[in-house]
């Protein structure tokens, strides 16, 4: 993480989120032995990052695996001209706050937090020392990053074979809620159109629902009130 600003990164209290993350650490990485969860835990920090916050750079190398516990984060691309275009969002608890690349690489993005956010972050180091012990933990990993990977090709195929309306359609069933969560700006730039093309399909798609909620109203009969 970035500590340039570390007056905006606070440690909090544990036991918050604590139960939470044995509960990844049991179903999501399939670990049961309790020493691997303990040196986890216990070279883990919970952080307090404040909005606005960079998490990583692109080109750099992160020393720590962050996991959402709260919050809203953006990942974008710096290219020519200044220019941001938004690569990915982590908006809900338990995801993966991650540079695109596997541990220890150069981050192929730059990572900022778009609220308030707090976070579990574990050493890279220690994550290679519990594969080390625990050879299996290294593939339920690699599963994990190709998962994300997947997701991000499914992003790009998606740019460029659908139209506008497609893409919401698909930000709507694989990023619920995230509309609501997040800028206009940085969810046009990740479906790759215009600020004023997305609120335009934003207004046709929500006066087409309360059309169709209108219709579905009227088509329920009144109840009949007559005494039998």
């Amino acid at each position: 993480m970035d500590e340039e600003n570390s007056d905006m990164i606070t440690e909090i209290d544990r036991k918050k989120y604590e139960p939470f993350i044995k509960d990844l650490i049991h179903e999501m990485l399939d670990i049961q032995n309790p020493d691997i969860e303990k040196e986890i835990l216990s070279a883990g920090r919970f952080v307090s990052v404040s909005r606005g916050e960079v998490i990583i750079r692109q080109g750099e190398v992160s020393s720590e695996l962050m996991i959402l516990l709260s919050g809203s984060v953006r990942g974008f691309l710096n290219v020519s001209g200044g220019r941001e275009i938004t690569d990915c969002f982590a908006y809900c608890q338990g995801d993966a706050v991650t540079g695109c690349g596997m541990p220890g690489e150069p981050s192929l993005i730059t990572l900022q937090t778009l609220s308030d956010c707090e976070m579990f972050g574990v050493p890279v180091g220690t994550l290679s020392n519990a594969a080390k012990k625990r050879p299996e933990l290294y593939q339920v990993t690699l599963r994990l990053f190709v998962s994300a990977f997947k997701r991000h090709w499914e992003h790009k195929i998606l740019l460029n074979h659908s139209s506008a309306s497609q893409r919401f359609a698909w930000l709507e069933e694989r990023y619920p809620g995230l509309i609501d969560r997040v800028p206009n700006v940085y969810i046009a730039s990740f479906l790759g159109m215009s600020p004023v093309t997305l609120s335009r399909i934003k207004t046709k798609t929500r006066n087409e629902a309360e059309s169709l909620t209108r219709d579905g109203e009227a088509a329920v009969p009144p109840a009949n009130n007559t005494p039998g």
